[in-house]
């Protein structure tokens, strides 16, 4: 499991597959990404938490999952964000990539974010 994989760390993991993606739906994940209402999030410098109100569920965050929030709360596409965490964090761009997609996903699966088009 890469460092990315192990981003959110949750008893029920959603699997979700993401090569089925069409050319141009790697720009429209995590535009405009915002935290849903009853959230908590506290992020530190490398480790932070997520709490899903609505649901009660609670998250520890690693730094990747730290700094892909950090971004991404701030508007940066997930392409954007993983070529940043393949420098950062020497990781391949690829499979940051694919990690963040899934990342970000099941954030959103567990409504701990939004994501307005």
């Amino acid at each position: 499991m890469t460092r990315a994989e192990s981003a959110l760390r949750s008893p029920a993991r959603i699997q979700t597959d993401f090569k089925d993606l069409g050319p141009g739906a790697n720009a429209k994940c995590g535009v405009n990404m915002k935290l849903a209402k009853a959230v908590t999030l506290d992020l530190g410098v490398d480790r932070g938490f997520l709490y899903v109100g609505r649901t009660g569920d609670a998250f520890t965050l690693n730094e990747i999952a730290v700094f892909f929030l950090r971004r991404a709360l701030d508007g940066a596409t997930i392409p954007a964000i993983a070529l940043e965490v393949a420098g950062v964090f020497a990781v391949e761009a690829q499979q940051a990539l694919e990690d963040l997609q899934h990342f970000a996903s099941h954030l959103a699966e567990i409504g701990a974010v939004r994501r307005d088009e």
